[in-house]
């Protein structure tokens, strides 16, 4: 099968033009689909503005039961899972760069909330180490289950 690349320009007519290697031209998204992979970000976005605004409201203590530090972990492990659900959803079937991928971002994840712990004492609260700390643990937690369910599934797919 020879594959030619598609000129954009000309209407969607072949070029003649081979592709080379993994070269691989494609149209633009419809706005369908535009709004459809927009739609996608909306659960990770929501799980973000809520930690950023509970993380800088002056003086704001949730007063809940149990570990103190818990909320951070619960909120920061719930923030990664939507990351590696759309991650999972856009990378399709390249599972060496997915997983190298989800540990990049969950460094990410870690920084970011590490940078809103700073900035928490912008706003007269307590900068603590143990937050962060507990953010991590979050992130660590939600990223072995990812992984350890992808195993799961690719071991009972065999």
């Amino acid at each position: 099968m020879n594959a030619t690349a598609i000129d954009l320009s000309g209407g969607g007519q072949p070029a003649g033009r081979p592709l080379v290697g993994r070269e691989e031209v494609r149209s633009a998204p419809s706005p369908d689909a535009a709004r459809g992979s927009a739609a996608q970000w909306v659960p990770s976005a929501l799980v973000l503005v809520v930690i950023i605004a509970v993380s800088l409201v002056p003086g704001w203590d949730p007063g809940l039961p149990g570990p103190r530090h818990l909320p951070h972990a619960v909120a920061y492990a719930a923030w990664m899972v939507t990351i590696l659900v759309l991650a999972q959803r856009r990378s399709g079937t390249r599972p060496g760069v997915m997983v190298a991928a989800a540990v990049g971002l969950a460094f990410l994840v870690i920084t970011i909330g590490g940078l809103l712990e700073l900035a928490q004492g912008v706003v007269h609260r307590d900068v603590e180490a143990l937050d962060v700390a507990a953010d991590a643990a979050g992130v660590a937690a939600a990223l072995a289950a990812w992984l350890i369910l992808r195993t799961v599934r690719a071991l009972g797919s065999r």
